[in-house]
């Protein structure tokens, strides 16, 4: 599957049409999700070394779609985006269960923990970046 981000908000904002007053109010409504997938992927791209392109992936099957995939050694990633503290994240389940990977990444508005049990690292928005110290878990 491919998805085009814009890296450039303001290119973003006129796109979706949105009025300057909205923007200032950071009322986004249901762009809102739209922002925090480009925020994130903004912060994977920077994790690339200065002389190579990050290349972003995702996945999706039927309904279920994970918004980025990263890999680590031998491992694929998967990274679950949600913009506020709702986050179910069925479609992350879904990769879980089918896949099985090490460790998945969820990066929502909520604090930062470990479900042991499920092996979900959930992380804040303003650590997305942080994302390439948690590979190793």
């Amino acid at each position: 599957m491919f998805i085009l981000v814009s890296y450039d908000i303001g290119l973003l904002c006129c796109l979706l049409d949105l009025l300057h007053q909205v923007i200032i109010q950071q009322d986004f409504g249901l762009a809102k999700g739209f922002f925090t997938d480009v925020y994130v992927a903004q912060c994977l791209a920077a994790l690339a070394p200065a002389d190579k392109e990050e290349q972003l992936y995702c996945w999706q099957e039927g309904e279920a779609e994970v918004e980025f995939i990263r890999s680590s050694g031998n491992a694929i990633i998967p990274i679950e985006v949600k913009s506020g503290t709702r986050t179910k994240a069925r479609s992350l389940g879904e990769y879980i269960s089918r896949y099985h990977p090490p460790v998945a990444i969820k990066i929502s508005a909520k604090p930062m923990s470990f479900d042991q049990n499920r092996k979900i690292l959930n992380l804040p928005l303003a650590l997305a970046h942080w994302v390439k110290f948690f590979y190793f878990l």
